[in-house]
């Protein structure tokens, strides 16, 4: 039931961005799992999509059950870089979900190995323990503004990726660019107002940290500050 509630707030956060924490998903998302055999010698299910599969390319569920088990994987890893790259890819829907996943496992003194079709990981209690310690202790806040400006320093569409700064800051801050169309030939090094979405992510005795995605371009500002 905890997988399947990660599977159904991913294929969610794919779909239309930012989550509620809480409450109903916001629409019917087809991501329902059934139980298709049951693993012989060992407490273990065999899960697979519950209506049948027509589409000749991956569906939302399957990419969104590799994205599961891959932030799953990381989660759990014992390098703490992994676990950070993670969280930074998360909403707080997603996080709850987790939380409730390592919850179950660790109340329990389960252990659980994970198979898909490209990846095979176990998780032992220990594992088990240092992830849910890690994420019942990180919190993310997530918003959207259209009123930020920026100055655009680089955009690479091709990897997803964009760096800028805030107007009077030397500092260079990468983001990741959303669902957005960027034009062939943009002027670089100027000030746009955009549509940003920012998290927050904050852990214990750790500074706060802010993840940038570009989902908008909105128009030109001019620099009133240039001679």
């Amino acid at each position: 039931g905890a997988f399947h509630d990660l599977v159904s707030s991913q294929v969610a956060s794919d779909e239309v961005g930012i989550l509620g924490s809480r409450g109903p998903l916001p629409f019917q998302i087809p991501s329902k799992l059934s139980i298709a055999d049951v693993l012989r010698g060992s407490v273990g299910f065999i899960l697979e999509e519950a209506t049948p599969n027509l589409e000749i390319v991956d569906t939302r569920v399957k990419k969104a059950i590799s994205d599961v088990t891959n932030i799953i994987e990381r989660m759990s890893a014992e390098s703490e870089t992994e676990f950070e790259a993670a969280i930074e890819s998360l909403d707080s829907r997603v996080l709850g979900d987790l939380k409730c996943f390592f919850q179950a496992l660790d109340t329990y003194h389960a252990v659980v190995r994970i198979v898909d079709d490209v990846r095979e990981f176990s998780l032992d209690t220990k594992t088990i323990s240092r992830a849910r310690d890690r994420i019942e202790t990180t919190f993310i806040e997530e918003k959207e503004s259209d009123s930020l400006v920026i100055e655009l320093v680089g955009i690479l569409p091709g990897t997803k990726r964009f760096e800028m700064r805030f107007p009077g800051s030397p500092e260079i801050i990468k983001g990741m660019v959303g669902n957005v169309n960027v034009p062939q030939h943009l002027d670089l090094n100027n000030r746009w107002r955009v549509k940003m979405r920012v998290r927050e992510v904050r852990e214990p005795n750790k500074k706060p940290r802010f993840v940038y995605t570009l989902i908008g371009l909105l128009e030109k500002v001019p620099d009133l500050s240039a001679p």
